[in-house]
């Protein structure tokens, strides 16, 4: 199944209450030699028209930027949002967009990165992200990610809600089966058993 299709139903689903998830700020300390660790502190700012906005601080560690950062986010909101401990990294791209810069050297040129990952149901997902900065596109990419899994698991406790909600009112029909088939399409996705 397409991601444009999937995201379409998240959307639907969620509407006013879909959670955007933006970067306002990190900072990040790596040690290259003897061995390679990496710190970063990532402060997003949660957003959504039937939500209160308000801004997350955590961290996390791993051997390079985009494993601290997934590791953090993961940690952060893995409690709540069991998919993304399943989800496997299959591809990371970088392409310099040298053609944007507005310098002769190429300094200030976009970085377009490229995530590819492995969802539960075996499923390649990819997110893309560009930024002037090649840590800023990287670590947007990967907010992506988690942005499109929370969501989806969120959807389809709101679905599950209204499918019982419908065989309780017996109200069934149309509705229920709509709703159970809306289910069927996410929750492979994130690997949550019905």
């Amino acid at each position: 199944m397409e991601t444009e299709h999937l995201d379409r139903l998240v959307r639907r689903t969620l509407g006013a209450d879909y959670r955007a998830l933006e970067v306002v700020h990190y900072l990040m300390t790596e040690y290259v030699q003897p061995e390679a660790r990496c710190r970063v502190a990532i402060t997003l700012r949660s957003t959504g028209a039937g939500l209160t906005e308000r801004q997350e601080v955590f961290e996390g560690q791993g051997t390079g930027f985009v494993e601290a950062a997934f590791r953090g986010l993961v940690e952060h909101f893995g409690r709540e949002h069991r998919s993304l401990a399943l989800l496997g990294f299959v591809g990371f791209d970088v392409v310099g967009r040298m053609e944007t810069s507005s310098d002769s050297r190429g300094l200030d040129a976009l970085a377009r990165v490229r995530v590819t990952v492995n969802a539960p149901n075996n499923q390649r997902i990819e997110f893309v992200a560009q930024a002037r900065s090649t840590l800023a596109a990287s670590l947007r990419a990967v907010v992506r990610v988690v942005e499109h899994f929370t969501n989806a698991e969120r959807a389809i406790r709101r679905l599950q809600a209204e499918v019982e909600a419908s065989v309780r009112d017996a109200a069934g029909g149309i509705l229920l089966a709509t709703r159970r088939a809306e289910l069927a399409t996410l929750r492979p996705l994130t690997g949550l058993a019905a």
